[in-house]
């Protein structure tokens, strides 16, 4: 375990990398040779932030006719249609932001089966992470704003305490209106009429 430890903080662990990086025969890591693969990967950047959803990326790229590039068990590249949870595990992974990250999840017990589970560490607890490891799609700063932006999107305000994001509906301050004496965010209710 402690060599293990050594590798990983000098970032030489070889870990799975992801659609779009390869590692080459010495340990260098480069970006993969194929340029559509590459341009792929970025345009799902690019409009994921235009966009400022995962699943008006996926609409958009359906609409359009693209695929995005994935991983078989053998490495070879195959094209398959985008679904909200494999842009969003590709969006969450650090190395398209040029980084080496260690310990990313921990494992915890399941209440009712008892049986080990992963579960995803918050950024701040990633037990190592090293920073220009790899060639980067995109910026670390994008990378975190992607992040802060799919968590915001998250609308269950009593899990996780995100600001959520205004719905469709009559309500007019729907997600951003607060209780002055508590603090928490105001839900709103349609039955019998519009009210917070």
């Amino acid at each position: 375990t402690a060599g293990i430890l050594s590798k990983a903080e000098r970032g030489e662990l070889a870990l799975t990398l992801p659609t779009g990086l390869v590692r080459l025969d010495e340990g260098h890591v480069v970006l993969h040779p194929d340029q559509e693969v590459r341009d792929r990967l970025r345009l799902v950047f690019h409009t994921l932030l235009e966009k400022k959803a995962l699943a008006k990326v996926v609409r958009h790229f359906l609409q359009q006719g693209l695929k995005v590039p994935r991983r078989d068990r053998l490495g070879v590249i195959i094209w398959k249609r985008p679904t909200v949870a494999s842009l969003g595990s590709m969006v969450k992974n650090p190395a398209y932001a040029g980084a080496f990250v260690y310990g990313r999840t921990r494992s915890e017990k399941a209440e009712n089966t008892g049986k080990n589970r992963q579960r995803p560490r918050p950024i701040d607890e990633w037990r190592i992470v090293v920073h220009d490891k790899y060639p980067a799609f995109i910026s670390w700063e994008t990378f975190e704003r992607i992040l802060q932006m799919l968590r915001d999107n998250h609308a269950e305000y009593d899990r996780n305490k995100t600001r959520g994001v205004p719905r469709d509906g009559q309500a007019l301050l729907h997600g951003i209106l607060y209780c002055g004496e508590c603090g928490h965010k105001l839900c709103v209710q349609y039955k019998g009429g519009t009210q917070y």
